[in-house]
């Protein structure tokens, strides 16, 4: 199995490590207009500064960090391996067109030279997606029985033909990603889900991408002889 670059991979779990420890902090408490200048505090630190919700837009944008490395540099692979001529000319068959892992699919395919058709007729391989589906679900809650964590999901099911021949037949794959809830920030939580979910999509049209490449090229071959 192929695997992502070291330096890629460093910088993936650094985005989640320091995400995961970016708290909401309280402002500290105003003085009393009788406290004197001796008993007065130093200077507030910078999270001390910083409100919630600028705390919130600080972690969305480290996982904004991260989505970006996934459509870029960050998740370019080690000796990354060549598609079929036979996908050269490519039908995508969608349930759902424009979900987050279509859009990111079909970029990575014609990022790698493919042409993708909208003509069946006109295609050497029909890439079918059998399952494209996202959400997100509790993973552990408090003594008062309110959620603390979330899982975000993402699910996908494929298959691949030409001239009538199964190249790959059905297969799913599924991504995970987690984050910790906070009542305080809902909407700070919301755009972490949604970034979230765009890495998702991301890495898992990669996958695709890699199981393609691992195609026999003695099947391809008997293909584009006919």
């Amino acid at each position: 199995m192929q695997e992502l670059a070291p330096d890629a991979a460093k910088f993936r779990r650094m985005i989640f490590a320091i995400s995961a420890r970016i708290k909401p902090m309280t402002l500290p408490a105003a003085q009393s207009a009788h406290q004197s200048p001796a008993s007065s505090p130093g200077p507030p630190t910078i999270a001390g500064r910083c409100p919630p919700n600028a705390l919130a837009r600080l972690r969305v944008l480290l996982l904004g960090a991260l989505a970006g490395a996934a459509a870029g540099c960050g998740f370019q692979l080690q000796g990354a391996g060549v598609l079929p001529e036979v996908v050269a000319t490519t039908y995508v068959e969608v349930p759902h067109r424009f979900t987050e892992f279509h859009l990111r699919l079909t970029d990575a395919l014609t990022s790698r030279g493919v042409e993708l058709t909208e003509s069946r007729d006109e295609a050497g391989a029909v890439l079918r997606i059998l399952e494209d589906e996202s959400g997100q679900r509790v993973l552990s809650v408090s003594a008062r029985n309110t959620p603390q964590e979330y899982e975000v999901f993402y699910a996908v099911g494929f298959s691949l033909e030409a001239g009538g021949a199964a190249l790959i037949d059905n297969e799913f794959l599924v991504a995970t990603r987690s984050y910790s809830y906070d009542p305080t920030q809902v909407l700070g939580m919301s755009a972490e889900e949604q970034v979230l979910r765009e890495a998702l999509a991301e890495d898992l049209a990669r996958r695709v991408l890699r199981r393609i490449e691992g195609v026999q090229p003695a099947a391809t071959a008997a293909l584009i002889s006919q």
